[in-house]
């Protein structure tokens, strides 16, 4: 195991923003580019959620990509193709690091 630095949170936000989710074929996973999420920067965590259930769309992994700007995975586990939704509210909480201690964990 590699030494990892030790940091605290230095903020937790609750933000949502709408999303109009991509296609998404048969047994795939895409990346839905660009979506703002504002007061997101680089460096941030982010766990997202939508709030209602639809589309049979499993939501996945999410990286800030940008101040502003989160990129998250979509898939499909069906046999049938997705079209592209309505636009639909998702929760993200934003976990924000403070600067690493220099305390190393072993």
């Amino acid at each position: 195991m590699s030494n990892l630095l030790a940091s605290n949170i230095q903020n937790i936000t609750l933000v949502t923003a709408s999303i109009t989710p991509s296609a998404v074929g048969a047994n795939a996973t895409v990346t839905q580019a660009g979506v703002k999420v504002t007061g997101v920067l680089p460096g941030d965590l982010v766990i997202v959620n939508p709030l209602v259930l639809t589309n049979n769309l499993l939501v996945g992994d999410a990286i800030v990509t940008a101040a502003d700007t989160v990129s998250i995975q979509l898939s499909n586990p069906t046999a049938t193709p997705v079209g592209a939704g309505a636009a639909q509210n998702y929760n993200f909480l934003v976990i924000r690091p403070s600067a690493p201690s220099g305390n190393v964990i072993t």
